[in-house]
């Protein structure tokens, strides 16, 4: 299933992934960031956690927590060649295992879910099991890069995952009308549009603050009555 959602020139796409990721609420996600799209990957992660994710992380920290060292006191891990390659395996494992847990189903701890963010060209050859959805920040290099961004979701227990286009209004109809018409994509949907303010976002973190009528809806009148 493929999605679309509209940021405004002025808006914030690490923003508009976080009303997306409050609307679907899915167990697991992956966060691919173009470079157009003028946010670093650091940058979605920073912007997601202050949005009240609390188990989001770069992809590339989750498998190479050893490779640099935050702390300045500290030097880098010295484990290196074979050791370093199992060591790195063993934590592809563990992130798989992470995205087949998602979140508890229980209570509202859907801001839990494994949410893990990387760049566009780190695409090729990454299996993750039972990712939920797949967000594409900004405007893919080209058709084939989309395919295979899109492709990272859509693999058991969600043979039926979610893609979801998160650009301008430009980007998104480059491709709508260009790229999936090339790799034979004829549906998609809106999921919505705007950048709202991030800690508007964290507040409904907290389900008493939360109501039928959501922000959402607040957010897309208001754009109706600017135009």
């Amino acid at each position: 299933q493929h999605y679309t959602w509209k940021v405004p020139l002025s808006g914030s796409h690490a923003a508009a992934v976080a009303a997306a990721l409050d609307i679907l609420r899915p167990e697991s996600a992956l966060i691919f960031v173009c470079p157009n799209a003028g946010e670093s990957v650091k940058g979605v992660v920073k912007d997601l956690t202050t949005a009240g994710w609390s188990n989001v992380d770069t992809l590339s920290r989750a498998l190479f927590p050893d490779s640099r060292s935050t702390n300045p006191g500290k030097k880098a891990s010295q484990v290196k060649g074979e050791a370093k390659g199992w060591r790195s395996a063993n934590r592809l494992v563990e992130l798989r295992d992470a995205t087949k847990r998602g979140y508890s189903q229980e209570g509202d701890f859907y801001r839990e879910a494994p949410i893990f963010v990387s760049a566009e060209e780190s695409v090729r050859g990454l299996h993750l099991d039972a990712v939920e959805v797949v967000f594409i920040l900004g405007l893919p290099k080209t058709s084939s890069s989309y395919a295979h961004m899109a492709g990272r979701t859509g693999r058991l227990p969600h043979p039926y995952g979610k893609a979801v286009l998160v650009a301008h209004g430009r980007e998104i109809a480059k491709v709508t009308h260009g790229f999936m018409k090339e790799i034979g994509i004829s549906k998609y949907k809106s999921l919505g549009w705007g950048s709202p303010n991030l800690e508007d976002v964290a507040r409904l973190a907290d389900p008493s603050r939360r109501t039928s009528h959501s922000w959402v809806d607040d957010l897309q009148s208001d754009e109706v009555k600017s135009r």
